[in-house]
């Protein structure tokens, strides 16, 4: 398979971004347009600069990471605190479903890298989602790991492109592909920090259509490693937990999610969390 040239996907976005502004700003200039007008012409002139500005950011960031010049800072985490937050950050623009088990673990972990895995998974679910449809954000124990997956019931991934898709610059070919915007490096960079931590991730779907499932570890804290065969004994940690819905859901609405019973609590206490008190955090 083909690797695109980072330099010439880097030209292409900054003409494009030219482009862009040249062709709004002579537009502007070329008669009075009512403020109404106006005004949409310079945000998508600020949307089009924040995405590319975004982009390079990316860019960099992942250079720095094939580097080694960045190494992640691991430390105890309380990873289920992490979840939470993610979950109430993306509630606003799609409904997440976070199911943690009681008393997870902490993790071997540095919290922002972490958070930014969350976020691009997130981001990703919610894309790749256009018609809508449940997000769900688990974590279960598995040996010494933990194990963090978003799963979503949106345009799937095809069986051929699974081991692509952590590529860089990878983008799946397909019409229901066609249309969503990305950079094509989200999934690389949460490659790069999930591996910097000893962890792995990977992607699962049946194919297009039926959703996709990413999956990544992280190593347990060394205490919590010590301790997993006395505090798992005869109480899986996977079993039982909490479940926590980012959104009032309408009954009988299951969007077609099929969920890994390894991620599933087989039962566990709902706790409603409003995102109309976060409409500020959509944008």
């Amino acid at each position: 398979m083909e690797h695109p040239d980072p330099l010439g996907v880097l030209g292409h976005e900054v003409r494009n971004l030219i482009a862009t502004f040249v062709g709004f700003t002579e537009l502007l200039l070329s008669q009075d347009w009512p403020p109404e007008k106006q005004r949409e012409y310079l945000e998508t002139m600020r949307n089009e600069g924040v995405r590319v500005s975004g982009f390079l950011n990316e860019l960099l960031d992942l250079q720095r990471m094939e580097a080694g010049v960045t190494t992640p800072h691991l430390r105890p985490t309380d990873l289920a605190g992490l979840l939470r937050f993610a979950a109430e950050v993306a509630a606003p623009k799609h409904p997440i479903e976070l199911e943690v088990p009681p008393e997870l673990p902490p993790a071997l972990a540095e919290p922002d890298r972490v958070q930014q895995v969350l976020a691009n998974l997130l981001s990703n679910a919610r894309k790749y989602s256009p018609r809508g449809g449940p997000i769900l954000l688990s974590a279960s124990v598995n040996n010494h790991h933990l194990e963090i997956s978003v799963e979503d019931s949106g345009v799937g991934i095809p069986k051929e492109a699974l081991e692509h898709v952590f590529e860089k610059f990878f983008r799946v070919e397909s019409l229901a592909h066609r249309d969503i915007r990305g950079t094509g490096l989200g999934l690389t960079i949460s490659r790069q920090i999930v591996e910097a931590h000893g962890g792995r991730i990977w992607a699962e779907s049946v194919g297009l259509g039926h959703g996709a499932r990413v999956v990544f570890s992280l190593p347990l804290a060394p205490a919590s490693a010590r301790q997993l065969e006395a505090a798992t004994a005869g109480s899986p940690l996977s079993s039982g937990g909490e479940h926590i819905a980012a959104h009032q859901r309408n009954a009988g609405h299951t969007g077609g999610l099929s969920r890994s019973t390894a991620a599933q609590p087989s039962r566990g206490t709902r706790i409603g969390v409003l995102a109309s008190n976060r409409q500020a955090a959509d944008g």
